[in-house]
Parts: structure tokens; C-alpha cells; sequence
């Protein structure tokens, strides 16, 4: 009888399978609204509804992380970050004087329209209403270019300063140089790896964690570059946000291709099929790893927004969209469907966890 039971009870281990999640958690100080306001809320909601490994983007702020890490040591034993660490430009000054300032320049653009703006506002000013004197300096000095648009939410004079430091070159990312990647697991991880995408990133350091589970599984985490390109000029390397997004998924699949166990490919891709309800972006991005030989039956059975109008932290136009996504090889995937889409009040004010749900599978 013991023995039966023992094997009832491995059986129903078995079966239960590997649950993953992955959740956006848009903690970007000074970009996404009330990052600090949030972060409690989120928590608490971690703690509430768990998943046996879960693949957390935008945690950029290393205080954050350790606050994240801590509160959920119990639950999650097991966790998988890198080092936040800056970039740098190998020439100082990074700008001369001539780039920035005069007739169409961008820093005289921003001292003229985006004066007296703080925070989020003088963000989204220097995004959008000096895009055009952007694309003339990327043309003229890319990696001043670069520089600048690492500075993102930071005062112009705390900007300036990088970029003009006689003694060290500028910053060349936001977020002091990290990727904002956070792996929890409640099983053993038996392996941790990184795929480094810096040679291939422009604004945000992009990059893949990688853990292998004692149960056998490897699950990459990651967060790849967005479609900015109705706010902000191109700086990098290649001819386009969408380029580069592209560059970084070829990157990610060669890799994984060395993996014969079965693989979890989960994060926010930055790229979204088009549905009967939902609407694609950079398609043919997303279309690569399908080609690939992964599932994602998000898509194909239970499609919905993840980056949606409907949440209250985007705007009422934002476009319907999933941009966040499990890909899965050499398994099955159980019920997938969305997360974290709960509404909460702060201070008399209602919002979500933030600007983007998460989605959950059962890999079997």
C-alpha cells in the first residue's frame, strides 16, 4: 500500500509540471508612472499568486531587486541577476560644444522646448520633441548621440555633464548599464548563464539569462529591444529599432540551438503577432522563432493584450498588443493565460501592477 501511494504521489508531481510566468514589472523610475508607489503592490502579489520559475523584466534599479529578492526568498530559493554595470564611451569629451548647441542642434532644441519640465514630462519632451535634431547628431556623432539618449530621465545639466566630462567618457546606457533582468525559481538551478547582447543594444543594455533546472528544463529570460521609433531617433548600429531587434533574436536562437532538453524562450520580445483581436508589430520578428521550431500557444489559443489600452498606467490609445510571450521546444504547453492584470488603489487613485500583464503556462 505504501508503495502504491508513493507512486500516486510522484505520478501527481509528474504530471503537475513545470509552471512558468513571465511579468514586465515596469519598475523604469521617472519613465513608467509611480514606480515606487508600485512596488509594494507588486510584491504582495508575487506572494500571492506564485509560479515555479518566473522571468521579471524592468527591475532596473538594484535597490529594487534587492527588496524583490528578499521579500520573496522563501517562496523563490533560487534566483538568477547580473551585475549592473555601465558602458562607456571610449573618447572624452564624448560631444564637442558644435553638436549640441546652435541653430537645429539637439541640446538648444531641448533648452528651448522642454524647459522648466521635470520628471516624466521633461522625459517625454526630449523623446518627442527633439527627434529630429537627434537623427542630425546620430548622423554627425553617433556615439554623442548615444550618450545623450542613455541620459533619459535625468535633468539637462546632469546630461550635459556626462557628455562633456573632459575625464571620462560618457554613460552609453540608461539605467546605470543594466539589463533589468531577474530570474526567480522555487527549484534548483543546477546552471546560470547569460546571453550578452551590449555589442547589439542602444539605449537599454538587452540580454538573456539563461538557468537549467535540476528537473532538466532551461529556461531563457529576456527583454529585447522596443519599437521606439515614433519617439525616439535611432542611435545604434544598425538601421533601425526593428534591425536590432531582429540581430538580437538571431543571437538568442543560435544560441538556445545547442540545447537538446526541453526549452522555455519567455520574456518581452518587443514584437507581437496580429489576431482577430489584437494587432501585430514587427511580425516577422516574432515569426523567426516560430520558424525556429518553437510553439506559442498563447497566440494560437487564448490571445490577448498584454500591452493594452485598458491598463491605467498607458494611454487610451495605445494599440491593443502581446508583446510579452512563452515560446516553448520540445515540450507541451498547458493552460497559458494572462496575469497580474489585477486594478489596486493608491492614495485614491486606481492603477495596476504596471504597463504591462504578465502570462503563465504549465510546461510539460
Amino acid at each position: 500500500m505504501k508503495i502504491v501511494l508513493v507512486f500516486l504521489i510522484s505520478m501527481c508531481a509528474y504530471s503537475a509540471g513545470l509552471k512558468v510566468e513571465t511579468f514586465n514589472a515596469g519598475l523604469a523610475h521617472t519613465y513608467v508612472p509611480f514606480a515606487k508607489e508600485r512596488l509594494p503592490y507588486i510584491i504582495k502579489d508575487l506572494k500571492e499568486k506564485q509560479s515555479d520559475v518566473i522571468c521579471l523584466q524592468e527591475i532596473w534599479e538594484k535597490k529594487d531587486r534587492k527588496e524583490i529578492v528578499k521579500s520573496l526568498k522563501d517562496i523563490y530559493p533560487y534566483a538568477h541577476f547580473t551585475k549592473i554595470k555601465q558602458v562607456r564611451s571610449k573618447k572624452s569629451p564624448t560631444c564637442k560644444r558644435k553638436n549640441l548647441f546652435g541653430e537645429g542642434k539637439f541640446v538648444s532644441c531641448i533648452l528651448d522646448k522642454c524647459k522648466g519640465k521635470e520628471g516624466d514630462e521633461h522625459t517625454a519632451c526630449i523623446l518627442n520633441t527633439c527627434g529630429e535634431s537627434m537623427e542630425r547628431l546620430k548622423d554627425e556623432n553617433r556615439e554623442c548621440a548615444a550618450g545623450l539618449i542613455a541620459q533619459v530621465g535625468k535633468s539637462t545639466i546632469s546630461a550635459l555633464f556626462q557628455v562633456f566630462n573632459p575625464f571620462r567618457g560618457s554613460s552609453l546606457f540608461a539605467y546605470g548599464g543594466g539589463n533589468g533582468l531577474l530570474v526567480l525559481s522555487k527549484k534548483k538551478i543546477v546552471k546560470k548563464e547569460m546571453i550578452d547582447f551590449t555589442d547589439i543594444s542602444n539605449l537599454n543594455k538587452r540580454a538573456a539569462l539563461l538557468v537549467t533546472l535540476e528537473t532538466g528544463e532551461t529556461v531563457a529570460c529576456t527583454h529585447l529591444t522596443a519599437n521606439l521609433a515614433d519617439s525616439v531617433s535611432y542611435t545604434g548600429k544598425f538601421s533601425s529599432w526593428k534591425e536590432e531587434n531582429s540581430k538580437q533574436i538571431e543571437v538568442l536562437l543560435n544560441t538556445l540551438s545547442e540545447k537538446s532538453s526541453k526549452v522555455v524562450l519567455t520574456g518581452d520580445f518587443n514584437c507581437a503577432f496580429s489576431t482577430e483581436n489584437l494587432e501585430g508589430d514587427w511580425e516577422d520578428n516574432c515569426q523567426k522563432i516560430l520558424d525556429s521550431g518553437y510553439e506559442n500557444r498563447m497566440v494560437s489559443e487564448a490571445s490577448v493584450c498584454t500591452f493594452c489600452s485598458s491598463n491605467a498606467l498607458n494611454p487610451a490609445n495605445t494599440k491593443d498588443i502581446m508583446i510579452d510571450h512563452i515560446f516553448v521546444k520540445n515540450a507541451q504547453t498547458l493552460d497559458p493565460r494572462r496575469t497580474r492584470d489585477v486594478k489596486f488603489s493608491h492614495e485614491s487613485r486606481e492603477m495596476n501592477l504596471s504597463d504591462h500583464f504578465g502570462i503563465s503556462a504549465t510546461i510539460e
